[in-house]
Formats: C-alpha cells, sequence, structure tokens
C-alpha cells in the first residue's frame, strides 16, 4: 500500500489509542483552541509511520516533536481564521482531494470509501482542504500579478527562447517598387512565393537566426501564407511569406470576422413580429443599404450596435450551435439567412477569416500561473510568520 495511505493508517489507529487515555495532558494554547500530548503524539506516529522503511531521514524524536508541534500550532492558527470568517471546505472539494488520494494509491473511490477508517481519513482531509482554501484567500488580496510583469519575463533571453516558434520563411529581393508591390498583390489573392523566380527558401529557424534584414519584420506574427509590406533597404525591394511555423507553443485556430443584427422578441414585439423585421431589415441590406447603419439603428446586441454589429476576430466555437453552423456556412461577403436563437433573430455578413496563432495567449497564462505560484511560495512564508507572531501561544513544558 502506497506511503499516503499507511501513513494515514497509522495516525487513525493512533486515535483509539488516544481515546483510552484516562488523563490527556495540555501541550499547547493557541488563542482558544488547545493541543492536547495526545495529538501530538499521534501526528509524531502518522509521519513516523510514512516513513518507517527509511527512518534514517527524519530528525531525532526531540527535533522532530518540535517541528510537528509548531506545524500543529499554525494549523490550528488557520483553522481559528476560517471559523471566524464562517468558511468551509465544500463537498466538492473534499472529495475531488479523496478521489486524488485514491488515485495515487491506485485505488477505486468505491475502495477508498470501503476503508474501515474512511470517516476518520475524510476528516483530516476536510482539514486540510480547509486550510488550504484559508490560505488562497487571504494570500490573493496579497498578490497582484500585472501585464507588465509578464510581458517583462517574456522578453527576456530565457522568456523569448522558452516561446519563440520556429519559421519557415520564402524571400525574394527585387529591382524595383512596382514589381513587389504587385507580387505582394498576388500574395494575399493566394499566390505561393516559392513558386516565384528567383524566390529563396530559408528552412526553419528561430526568429533570432533569421537573416539579419528579416530579423525586426514581425514575421513571427503571421499566419502561414502571409507576407510582410514589400520594402525598400539598400536600394532593393524585399519580400517575405510565411511558408510555416511550428513550436510546442504554437496554436492556430481559424477566426471569423462577423456582423450581425439582433432583433429581439418582446412583450411589444411578439415573436412572429420580431422575425418579420429581421427578414426586412435583411432585405434591406441585399438591396444595397449600409449594414452598418442598420445595426446601429435596430440591433439589440448591445455589445455591438456600436460598432455597426461587428463581433471582431473570434473562434466560431465561442458562439452558440445555431449561429456558428450558419457561421461556418458563410463565404467572405456573403449574407446569412434569417436565423433563431436563444437569444431570438439574427441574420450574419462574414467580413474575414484567418488561422490566428493563439499560441502566445496560452503562454501568457502559463507564465502568468508560474509567476503567481511562486510569488505564492514566497509570500505564504511572510504571511505565516505574521500570524503566528501575532497569535498567543503557549507551549507547556
Amino acid at each position: 500500500m502506497n506511503k499516503v495511505v499507511l501513513g494515514l493508517l497509522v495516525f487513525i489507529s493512533s486515535l483509539s489509542f488516544a481515546a483510552m487515555e484516562k488523563a490527556d495532558g495540555i501541550k499547547a494554547q493557541v488563542n482558544e483552541d488547545i493541543i492536547l500530548e495526545s495529538e501530538l503524539n499521534q501526528r509524531i506516529n502518522e509521519i513516523r509511520g510514512r516513513y518507517q522503511d527509511n527512518p534514517s531521514v527524519l530528525p531525532p524524536i526531540s527535533v522532530l516533536e518540535k517541528q510537528i508541534l509548531e506545524m500543529m500550532i499554525l494549523e490550528s492558527i488557520q483553522l481559528q481564521m476560517a471559523e471566524k470568517q464562517g468558511w468551509s471546505a465544500s463537498e466538492d472539494r473534499v472529495n475531488a482531494a479523496i478521489t486524488n488520494i485514491a488515485n495515487r494509491n491506485n485505488m477505486t473511490l468505491e475502495q477508498m470509501q470501503s476503508l474501515d477508517e474512511f470517516s476518520l481519513i475524510s476528516q483530516q482531509i476536510e482539514r486540510d482542504v480547509l486550510i488550504n482554501l484559508t490560505r488562497q484567500r487571504f494570500l490573493s488580496s496579497r498578490i497582484n500579478i500585472n501585464p507588465k510583469e509578464i510581458d517583462s519575463y517574456l522578453d527576456t533571453v530565457q522568456g523569448r527562447t522558452a516561446t519563440a516558434p520556429e519559421l519557415k520563411i520564402v524571400y525574394l529581393r527585387l529591382d524595383s517598387e512596382d514589381s513587389a508591390l504587385n507580387i505582394h498583390e498576388q500574395l494575399q489573392a493566394g499566390k505561393n512565393l516559392a513558386e516565384v523566380t528567383n524566390a529563396i527558401e530559408i528552412d526553419w529557424r528561430l526568429p533570432d537566426a533569421l537573416p539579419t534584414i528579416l530579423k525586426d519584420k514581425s514575421l513571427v506574427t503571421l499566419g502561414p501564407g502571409e507576407a510582410i509590406k514589400p520594402f525598400e533597404d539598400s536600394g532593393n525591394w524585399h519580400i517575405a511569406q510565411l511558408a510555416d511555423k511550428r513550436s510546442s507553443q504554437v496554436k492556430f485556430v481559424e477566426q471569423l470576422n462577423i456582423r450581425h443584427i439582433l432583433i429581439k422578441p418582446s412583450l411589444v414585439l411578439e415573436e412572429e413580429s420580431a422575425k418579420e423585421l429581421a427578414e426586412s431589415l435583411r432585405e434591406r441590406v441585399l438591396n444595397g443599404e449600409s449594414f452598418s447603419e442598420l445595426a446601429k439603428e435596430y440591433s439589440e446586441d448591445n455589445g455591438s450596435k456600436l460598432s455597426g454589429g461587428d463581433l471582431g476576430w473570434s473562434d466560431p466555437e465561442i458562439y452558440v450551435p445555431a449561429f456558428r453552423e450558419a457561421a461556418s456556412k458563410l463565404d467572405v461577403g456573403e449574407t446569412s439567412e434569417v436565423i433563431q436563437t436563444e437569444f431570438g433573430f439574427h441574420f450574419m455578413q462574414l467580413l474575414g477569416k484567418r488561422q490566428q496563432d493563439v499560441g502566445i495567449e496560452e503562454i501568457k497564462e502559463s507564465t502568468y500561473r508560474a509567476l503567481y505560484s511562486n510569488r505564492y511560495n514566497e509570500e505564504l512564508q511572510r504571511w505565516l510568520a505574521e500570524i503566528r507572531s501575532s497569535a498567543f501561544v503557549d507551549i507547556r513544558e
């Protein structure tokens, strides 16, 4: 059996011994709480049971007793703080912790629950969950990771190395601006620069390893097939197209730029009338009236009406199924039929499609978590020292 569960069982078995004690001395008073000598002995037995296969890693018993007593004092302080705030460990959190322990010990939840000692084990886990909850709530207001800190980390050598994707580039040098603009127009229409005479293919490289003339041209922000605008340098014109991008951090998703008009049924405008209004507005758009102006006047989506119904670039997965399905059938510039969703009656127009690398947002999120974790551990030690020094603690010898 895993040492975690074995330690718990040793701890639980010692409870029965404690219950039989006729007299039990007080080892420490912590504010309004007390720690009994039997409770300290129980915890010592738990730790020793956990390391029974390798007892040499533990300090001498006198040192171990002081360390565990100090840990119990801090636990008592935190549990009293939680009680004063009226906090408790939710059933979902306790069950999740129990399930996690069962998985780590190659046990099913049912096997864990069938143990005779399960009730006492779950009480100990509930205590630990409540302590963690108390720490998180008190420390959350003391930790602030702002966007500048994230950007500063990502701008370090370590951050750039961790986040930089490899690029495959096609590059072309030309003599005239007209030729460069002409080819750039073809690239925007879907042409592959590698098909152009004299184009040079630059195989997989990190951005810092690109030829000097291309290093500062934001190629890393492009999607496959996109090209930078032609630029002049040393009497020649230069074009570069991103052929591909790869990295464990790169994640391309298709984004759509959609605008829509929403008409909501109400007590004043019944469902059939709302649908008829949406249909008539769609006809006006098809007959040449401004979609944007009609959206500003009629749309009931307050989040987009002032921008002419424009929803911006978005992953279609964020939309409700009926809206997403209608959007997926549109070509760029096409206007949909009127559809009904839980919000009302819509029709939409697809303004554009693109492949967008959203990996950088995930990188920023993971960087935030790493910085928060580091700050949390630092702040936790300060906070524990503060609450320990401000508590009334009387240790009996």
